[in-house]
C-alpha cells in the first residue's frame, strides 16, 4: 500500500510538471512572479517621480548611465534576477511603433501602471515598461524590458 501510494503521488507530481512545462511552452510565462508585479506598481511611482532619470535617457549619451543609476537605485535585492535594458525612441520613430505594436499584441497591462506583462518565451522578457519624456523640442518615450 505504501509503494502504490508513492507511486500515485510520484505520477501525479509529474503530470502536474509536465502539464505547467507544456503550458509556458505554448503560451509563455502567463503566470506571472506576483511579488514582481506588486513591486512593479511601486517602482512605477518611483520612476515616475525621479526627474534624474528624464535627465539622463533625454540626452542620448546618458542612456548606459540611466541604465545603472536605475539598477543601482531601485533593482536591487528581488530584482537581482532580472536583467534590465532601457532603450529611448521618438514618439514618431518605427522603434516606438514596434514596441507599442508588439505590446498591444501580446502584453498585459499591470493594473495602472506603465508596465506590461509579456510572454517570456517571445523575446526573453517578462516585462516592459513604457514612460513618456516630454521634453521641450521632441516628445521621447523610454522602454525599460
Amino acid at each position: 500500500m505504501v509503494i502504490n501510494s508513492y507511486t500515485i503521488n510520484d505520477d501525479l507530481k509529474y503530470q502536474k510538471y509536465k502539464l505547467l512545462a507544456q503550458n509556458i511552452y505554448v503560451n509563455g510565462n502567463f503566470e506571472n512572479d506576483r511579488m514582481a508585479d506588486i513591486l512593479l506598481e511601486e517602482l512605477d511611482m518611483k520612476i515616475r517621480n525621479d526627474n534624474k532619470i528624464t535627465v539622463l535617457v533625454a540626452n542620448s549619451d546618458s542612456l548606459l548611465a540611466a541604465n545603472k543609476y536605475i539598477n543601482e537605485k531601485y533593482l536591487r535585492g528581488f530584482w537581482n534576477k532580472y536583467e534590465m535594458r532601457l532603450n529611448v525612441a521618438s514618439v514618431n520613430s518605427e522603434m516606438n511603433d514596434d514596441y507599442m505594436q508588439y505590446i498591444h499584441n501580446v502584453g498585459s497591462k499591470l493594473k495602472e501602471t506603465h508596465f506590461y506583462s509579456v510572454p517570456a518565451n517571445e523575446n526573453n522578457m517578462s516585462y516592459i515598461g513604457t514612460f513618456p519624456v516630454e521634453l521641450s523640442k521632441d516628445s521621447l518615450v523610454f522602454f525599460m524590458e
